[in-house]
């Protein structure tokens, strides 16, 4: 009898430490998709390579405008002030929290950043180290932007403040739909607006660009 219970004590003991992998690997499956690329994965590729529009000569005026109606500075501004570009702000979502990141010239910002990795992030929702953005960035509808705009918009926020801010990493659960079902590359071949076609420049076309595309945050 003896023998018997402690046969079944080692058998619940390995169905326990069973379980416990088996919730550890899940664990970690869903946590994959919620960090930045590590070391031997494969980075998602933009449709802008290395060394596109590094001659482009931005309009500053034009980026001034087009960054106002963007409203680029009421997610990434700080707090009032949508001049300092220190992100924080916190968007309650289905899928968890997310915080805008600081986009300032800066070190923890966009300073430094090249053209081509500045395209990518906004028009096609590649991070600049390769991990694919979740969609609460509205790069589906900047997708349609013409890439001078998007430049035009760089070259202004290059005239603001420095913040040091540090970005917040996102609170996304471990175990919902959205982080085990989001696939980046389904949902970008299906919502990504089609890319900017030169049009007659009328004052209808001029503004179903600035409000379908430009104007991605409020749509």
């Amino acid at each position: 009898m003896a023998e018997t219970g402690s046969g079944t004590m080692i058998s619940e003991e390995r169905t326990m430490f069973g379980n416990v992998r088996k919730l550890a690997f899940m664990a970690c499956a869903a946590l994959a998709l919620c960090l930045p690329l590590t070391a031997g994965e494969a980075a998602a590729e933009g449709r802008f390579t290395a060394g596109a529009y590094a001659d482009y000569k931005p309009n500053v005026d034009n980026g001034k405008t087009l960054f106002a109606v963007a409203g680029c500075g009421a997610c990434h501004g700080s707090g009032d002030d949508t001049q300092i570009l220190s992100g924080g702000f916190k968007m309650e979502t289905a899928m968890g929290k997310f915080y805008a990141p600081n986009i300032s010239p800066g070190p923890n910002g966009i300073g430094g950043w090249e053209n081509h990795e500045f395209l990518n992030a906004v028009m096609d929702g590649i991070a600049r180290d390769g991990h694919q953005l979740y969609p609460v960035m509205p790069f589906n509808s900047y997708s349609g932007m013409k890439p001078e705009d998007v430049l035009d918009i760089k070259a202004y926020i290059g005239t603001l403040k420095v913040s040091d801010a540090v970005s917040k990493e996102h609170e996304l659960p471990l175990f919902s739909s959205w982080t085990s079902d989001y696939d980046a590359d389904d949902w970008r071949s299906k919502n990504l607006a089609a890319a900017y076609q030169p049009k007659t420049e009328t004052p209808e076309e001029r503004g179903r660009y600035l409000a379908e595309n430009v104007a991605g945050c409020g749509n």
